[in-house]
């Protein structure tokens, strides 16, 4: 399966809400059983293939790879996500149904890990570009939410006015401190998903 991060590049953008998905990737790659990450001009994306490191029992001899996983960071900038996605397609010869972006969204609370599957781009950018490219929407999303919680441990979703200027801000030292409990959350997810189908991942993800 081929896992896509979305997010800006650049040091710039490192470390904001808008790119927690690009960074909880690069985590998992850092601490799984991953190849050294190249730099695919042609395909517009930094690329490693591996096991993540909860799924490294799984045999090397099983002859589809599974639990084998294709991790990608499209070095376009977040609204021109679709063309790396698409490259990336056509030189691993995948369909719609092999791909997952993991992404950011203002609509969760923060924290929260929730898998989905054909639905619109809720107003991000990235992911309509992928969709545009894609020539659909019905592949698999792990949505990381970044909306704030108030002291009641409810929402409080900035007003429209400033939800960009919150999206592209750095985490709050809360917030970095709470990546590693989200970071192991997106790899159950995958390792989930890789192992065991969408339907089965979103049953135990999403009410987990």
């Amino acid at each position: 399966m081929l896992v896509v991060g979305l997010g800006n590049p650049g040091q710039k953008y490192a470390h904001t809400r808008h790119n927690i998905g690009r960074d909880i990737l690069l985590e998992i790659i850092n601490r799984g059983d991953f190849s050294d990450i190249q730099n695919d001009r042609y395909a517009h994306s930094l690329v490693s293939d591996g096991y993540m490191a909860k799924a490294r029992v799984v045999p090397r001899e099983i002859t589809d790879k599974t639990g084998w996983l294709i991790i990608a960071l499209p070095e376009t900038f977040m609204n021109r996500s679709g063309e790396a996605v698409r490259e990336l397609m056509k030189k691993y010869t995948l369909t719609y149904e092999d791909v997952i972006v993991v992404y950011d969204d203002i609509d969760l609370p923060f924290g929260k890990v929730k898998i989905s599957k054909d639905r619109g781009d809720g107003g991000h950018n990235g992911v309509r570009s992928v969709v545009g490219h894609m020539g659909t929407k019905n592949f698999i999303r792990i949505r990381v939410g970044i909306c704030p919680i108030d002291e009641s441990g409810e929402k409080s979703k900035p007003h429209k006015d400033v939800v960009s200027r919150y999206v592209l801000g750095r985490l709050s030292p809360k917030e970095t401190e709470a990546l590693a409990a989200i970071t192991q959350r997106v790899e159950e997810a995958l390792e989930c998903l890789s192992l065991r189908g969408v339907e089965e991942a979103m049953n135990s993800i999403n009410e987990g």
